[in-house]
């Protein structure tokens, strides 16, 4: 039943003379993924009604869009990440760096709080960056912050990256300073807990690495994941409070928790200093460029009474704040269609000087990224890509993720970003080094039917054979006949197919 497209497809196209031949790519029941040549009708702009199925994803104006990222693959963070101090150190200059990255690179973005391996993006309330559309933006800064992470990877370590990252998007619209404020305070709150827990995990480990002992208090220690959704302090199962952890890292283990960076205890902000945005903080850990990491206690007002910033004061009552989230689901028995595409590739292939008009090892480098994608959800039955583009179709009966968009867009940007990073290198053999960190955005959209699956797939194609048909013979044009970029766009001006093709 769910090939039932892919067999409607390659049915249709036997009986059409004029065939293209795309990359698709099929998972077979090896586990393997085939790219195969698609066949099935030409696709003409009839098609085109299928972008109605998009639906309208603008956020209010005036109003804080804060962007959540946690990277997912940090639940082995435990095993790969904190087993010495020095790593777990590495670990977070390296998100620091990304995320100071992403704040260089997106103007629009106040300042980014981090703690270990979750970062919140504060958005500007008065911006209007892509309209405000929540796709846009969340694809956007989830990109640019993995593309930085994967590419800064061996700054930090000596290792090759053995997993790909992959990281877990949400998006919160608070109306208010106050509601902002009670939004990270909460979270500083939470990860200052999280890592007390932490720090009494990497004293036990380290124990009995050092000295082989057995310590049967540790079983009282719960060990979820840093990732994990801990309680509020307020919360803390008997026997498990602040004062039992910071009681046992001290009389176990010699450990003063007072003494431990402040940068672990509280997290770090990430913000741009210049004259318009100038904040008090509390001490500075790190500076890249304009951007300083810095720590910052957003129970005081030191942070908050800056004139930009509208009269707060510190609320812990924090009920309120998950009904911000926008907590959107996908509707039942519709096939789900994700769809990346690369931001300003133009730029891009201009600057890494590739082949014209069609870079073969481009190509393959985007099938390579598209198959580690389906390696990583298996309810992707089918995938089609074409030029900077991809679009991945899960199962209509799929509940990956919940059926939640931003976690599944989020997720899959992600990894597709990291795989593309990661594989550029031998993608091109070593001979184009990479000049910047590539974006892709994204977005969900459903298709309820197998009819508006097969014509989205057919736009796209068509889509995919009008733009390689035009930039074909513009580069025919320049690299035979000799004109420039200006003579060949204006020589191809109100051309249509048929003069194209002779």
């Amino acid at each position: 039943m769910f090939l039932t497209p892919l067999s409607l497809l390659f049915t249709a196209s036997c009986k059409q003379n004029h065939l293209i031949y795309r990359r698709l790519l099929i998972p077979s029941s090896q586990g393997k993924y085939f790219a195969c040549a698609s066949v099935y009708n030409m696709a003409n702009s009839k098609f085109s009604y299928v972008r109605s199925f998009e639906g309208e994803d603008r956020i209010p104006p005036l109003q804080w869009i804060v962007i959540g990222l946690t990277n997912n693959s940090g639940k082995l963070s435990c095993n790969q990440y904190l087993k010495t101090p020095s790593s777990r150190a590495n670990y977070t200059n390296l998100m620091q760096h990304a995320a100071s990255d992403v704040l260089g690179l997106i103007k629009t973005i106040k300042f980014a709080y981090l703690h270990f391996d979750s970062v919140h993006f504060v958005v500007d309330k008065e911006t209007m960056m892509y309209q405000r559309r929540s796709y846009k933006l969340l694809t956007y800064i989830t990109s640019s912050m993995v593309s930085s992470f994967v590419t800064r990877w061996q700054e930090y370590f000596n290792t090759d990256m053995k997993q790909l990252p992959m990281f877990d998007g949400d998006i919160h619209v608070f109306p208010s300073d106050q509601l902002l404020r009670d939004y990270l305070t909460m979270h500083q709150m939470q990860h200052h807990y999280v890592n007390l827990k932490q720090t009494l995990h990497l004293s036990v480990h380290n124990c009995k690495a050092d000295f082989g002992l057995k310590f049967e208090t540790i079983d009282r220690v719960s060990l979820e994941s840093v990732s994990s959704n801990v309680a509020r302090l307020s919360s803390v199962p008997e026997g498990e409070s602040e004062g039992w952890y910071n009681e046992m890292l001290f009389s176990q283990y010699g450990v003063n928790y007072n003494n431990e960076p402040q940068e672990f205890k509280k997290g770090v902000v990430c913000i741009r200093q210049n004259k318009k945005n100038v904040v008090e903080i509390d001490m500075i850990s790190q500076k890249f460029g304009e951007v300083t990491a810095s720590v910052v206690d957003f129970k005081k007002n030191d942070f908050w009474s800056a004139k930009h910033w509208d009269k707060t004061s510190l609320n812990i009552k924090f009920n309120m704040i998950k009904k911000f989230k926008l907590n959107e689901k996908l509707l039942l028995h519709a096939w789900i269609v994700v769809r990346i595409d690369g931001k300003a590739f133009h730029k891009l292939s201009q600057v890494h000087q590739f082949d014209k008009p069609n870079d073969l090892r481009a190509i393959n480098l985007m099938n390579i990224a598209a198959t580690e994608v389906m390696k990583k959800f298996p309810d992707i039955t089918i995938s089609y890509g074409e030029s900077d583009e991809y679009s991945f179709v899960f199962d209509r009966y799929t509940r990956e993720c919940g059926r939640q968009p931003f976690l599944l867009v989020s997720r899959v940007v992600s990894v597709f970003t990291a795989a593309y990073v990661h594989n550029w290198d031998s993608a091109f053999s070593g001979d184009k080094v990479l000049q910047y960190c590539p974006q892709f955005d994204g977005r969900a959209v459903l298709y309820s039917t197998n009819t508006s699956l097969r014509d989205y797939l057919s736009w796209r194609q068509s889509d995919c054979h009008i733009n390689n048909m035009y930039n074909t013979v513009f580069w025919k044009l320049i690299q035979i006949k000799g004109l420039t970029n200006r003579e060949s766009q204006e020589h191809l001006s109100g051309t249509y197919s048929k003069d194209k093709k002779q």
